[in-house]
């Protein structure tokens, strides 16, 4: 058989990289339409995921989010800065607590 050599492509597999965690307290919440809008502003990619973080949602009375992305972004602190811009200005009088997580 003289004809090209074909090869089956593999699935890629991506896994998405935890990037922050927030909690939302004094009763304050999001929902996850406008928390994956508000990071991926943020974060400058549509390549994103929001969360709610299920492992403390018993453990707490506070809404607690993670928010992720395909790869870690190089400048990290321009995207918390960015992202607590934007937070603030959607929540002024909530208080959000933001954790990075890498």
């Amino acid at each position: 058989m003289n004809g090209p050599i074909r090869i089956a492509a593999r699935e890629l597999k991506t896994t998405d990289v935890s990037i922050f965690r927030l909690k939302f307290h004094d009763g304050a919440s999001i929902g996850p339409t406008l928390l994956k809008r508000i990071w991926s502003l943020a974060v400058g990619s549509e390549d994103v995921s929001v969360s709610r973080d299920s492992a403390r949602a018993g453990l707490s009375t506070h809404d607690s989010y993670v928010v992720r992305a395909l790869v870690r972004p190089v400048d990290l602190e321009s995207v918390e800065t960015n992202l607590r811009r934007l937070l603030r200005d959607r929540f002024s009088a909530a208080h959000i607590e933001l954790r990075r997580l890498v």
